[in-house]
């Protein structure tokens, strides 16, 4: 099993409907959102959220080597 990892920010017209459709065709995967405030909401569809901005220090380090 592995994760599907969608990182966004903000809340646009297809966030919501891109979740579910993966959902359809990955049922036993989680499905994560790294996002922020204005897309929390996804948690009450049954995927996981975690805010983006608990991990902008990590990013900096990544960002030296990509």
């Amino acid at each position: 099993m592995i994760s599907i990892i969608y990182i966004h920010k903000g809340n646009p017209y297809y966030l919501l409907p891109n979740l579910l459709n993966t959902r359809r065709f990955n049922r036993k995967n989680p499905i994560i959102l790294l996002g922020d405030d204005e897309n929390e909401y996804v948690k009450d569809f049954g995927f996981l959220h975690y805010k983006i901005d608990d991990y902008m220090d990590r990013a900096g380090e990544f960002e030296q080597f990509y």
